[in-house]
């Protein structure tokens, strides 16, 4: 059987690739892009702190509707309190998205008293 160009393509499967991306900032300044070839629905992205005596984080689970192929979106997540490693042990804040059909991505970040945040 002779492959022509047509028929490769429709044995290619679409690309699934969802990318979490931590910006310097006051808070969390995260990008949530879609680096697939296919749209996404029903994005979750779940946040939570691990270590650190008191760390608030006012909102911990954010919905994106849809994300077509190639664009991306903007969070901001606003930050507060102490534990951050002078007299507690810095905390962590994990970042996971979700979303049906793709794999779960996540990253952790490890915050800094007067620094940009570091990711792992």
């Amino acid at each position: 059987m002779e492959l022509s160009k047509n028929n490769l393509k429709n044995e290619i499967e679409p690309i699934q690739k969802l990318e979490i991306i931590v910006k310097d900032g006051n808070g969390l300044n995260v990008e949530i892009r879609n680096s697939g070839d296919i749209e996404v629905k029903n994005i979750q992205l779940n946040v939570d702190v691990e270590l650190g005596k008191i760390v608030i984080i006012p909102k911990k689970i954010y919905e994106i509707p849809y994300l077509a192929a190639g664009e991306s979106t903007q969070l901001h997540i606003s930050v507060f309190g102490i534990g951050s490693g002078i007299y507690f042990e810095h905390p962590f804040i994990s970042l996971t998205v979700k979303a049906p059909g793709f794999n779960t991505v996540w990253t952790k970040v490890l915050t800094k008293y007067l620094e940009s945040v570091q990711k792992f």
